[in-house]
Order: structure tokens, then sequence, then C-alpha cells
């Protein structure tokens, strides 16, 4: 009866990798790498860009629906160090805070989040670029 095939038994003739094969690999992931980061970093700094742009436009606006709600006022009543203030501060304070435009003020953070998350993504795409390259 003869023996099973097994691993252990069989006899494979030993193949001789090619020189360099295993820097060879390493470099094609290293370049495989800092094309992604190359990519990433490109889109984030469009989406930086556009968002700086995005941001200036709603700071504008927020500027002009603080102006036009009374915000400025009403602020600078409370901020006066009055005593008309401490009399009626209660009646002062819910009217500051009508008067807050919170939409555009909801706006204006949220493009504030995004500046901010496109921007630590685009440095931290930069130093992996730097890193790796």
């Amino acid at each position: 009866m003869e023996n099973p095939v097994t691993l252990s038994n069989l006899r494979l003739p030993k193949i001789e990798t090619p020189t360099g094969l295993l820097e060879g690999v390493f470099a094609r992931i290293r370049q495989e790498q800092v094309r992604l980061a190359r990519m990433r970093t490109t889109l984030y700094s469009v989406g930086m860009i556009l968002s700086l742009g995005t941001g200036s436009l709603v700071t504008v606006s927020l500027a002009r629906s603080l102006r036009a709600s009374g915000f400025y006022e009403y602020a600078s009543l409370a901020l006066s160090g009055d005593s008309l203030f401490l009399t009626y501060w209660r009646e002062l304070s819910f009217s500051l805070l009508e008067s807050v435009p919170f939409i555009t003020l909801l706006m204006f953070l949220v493009v504030l989040l995004v500046l901010v998350w496109t921007a630590a993504n685009t440095l931290t795409n930069v130093r992996k670029i730097v890193r790796i390259a």
C-alpha cells in the first residue's frame, strides 16, 4: 500500500526568488501610499479652499444679520454698566437672546467646523507624504 500524499513527503523543486523582489514590493507599497496621501491632500485642500470662500460669505451674512436684528444695541446696553441694565436685566437678557440670528450663527459654526476638519486632515496627509517620501 502506498503512502498518502502529504506536504511532508511531497518533493517540490526549490524556486529561487528574483533578486530585489522584496525591495520592489516595498517600494511599490510606499509609492501607492504616497499616491493616496497626495490624492487625499488634494481633495482636502479643495475642501479647505471652498470652506474658506463659504466662510467669508457666511461671516458677512452673520455680521449683517447681527446688525439688522438689533443685537449690537442690546449687547451695548448690557455691557454699558448702567444701572438700567441691572434693574431690567431679565427683560434685556431675553431681548438679547431673541435678537440672535441662530440660523446664520449655526451656518457659520458648521462652515468653521468643516474648515478646521479639512485643515487638520490636509496637514495630516502632508505629514504622511513627507514621512514616507
